[in-house]
């Protein structure tokens, strides 16, 4: 039952290193071959309407996405063919990057979603956000009535160098802890994800059957 995932803020799908490997096939290559991870969460993807799931799909993977354009934003889940997973509409409201998807592993249900909040907004677009992330939860808690485990992961931006601080160099300052805490999920990462700053979280309502939680230098 055990399903292996982990989350990497990509900065362009697309893009080319500068030893000419395309970032998708270093992707392919750390996921799926060396790491073999059943889910897969990107953010920051950079891509748009014009590039075709089939481009960028890999092997016994199905993807769900929502961009944002091919200069930046964007949300993308690769999710094992295996575990049958059903992207929930519902939730994926317009005024949030993010995508949730059902997944089945053996006899059990779980949901991943990826989000990203990018940096610099105003309080009338933080306040957007935050309140579509609670309407987010309120929908999949009531309007679905899915109360199975929750596993969000993104890049929140949210500036902070321990989730347990008050906060104060982030533009969303005690906000989005509140709203954590306030709907019963935990938040687990407490080191760095970029810099100084912990930027990309994972939160959780199943913290107990999460283990083995690494944080990995960017590709």
């Amino acid at each position: 039952n055990n399903i292996s995932f982990c989350h990497l803020n990509i900065r362009s799908l697309l893009t080319v290193s500068e030893d000419s490997v395309p970032r998708f096939e270093e992707l392919y290559n750390y996921c799926c071959i060396e790491n073999k991870f059943d889910v897969i969460g990107l953010s920051e993807t950079h891509l748009d309407a014009t590039i075709d799931d089939n481009e960028i799909l890999f092997p016994d993977y199905s993807l769900f996405r929502k961009d944002r354009n091919r200069h930046g934003g964007g949300v993308l889940l690769y999710i094992r063919t295996a575990l049958n997973p059903v992207e929930l509409v519902q939730v994926n409201l317009v005024d949030i990057e993010s995508v949730f998807v059902k997944v089945q592993a053996n006899t059990t249900w779980c949901i991943f979603a990826a989000v990203y909040r990018p940096p610099n907004q105003n309080p009338t677009e933080i306040q957007a956000f935050l309140d579509g992330m609670s309407r987010q939860l309120e929908i999949l808690d009531t309007k679905l009535s899915l109360k199975i485990p929750k596993i969000i992961l993104g890049d929140f931006n949210d500036r902070c160098i321990d989730w347990f601080s008050p906060h104060t160099a982030s533009e969303l300052k005690n906000n989005l802890v509140n709203l954590i805490n306030e709907t019963n999920l935990y938040q687990l990462i407490n080191s760095p994800t970029r810099g100084e700053n912990i930027l990309d979280l994972l939160i959780t309502d199943c913290q107990d059957l999460i283990f083995n939680i690494k944080i990995k230098e960017p590709l």
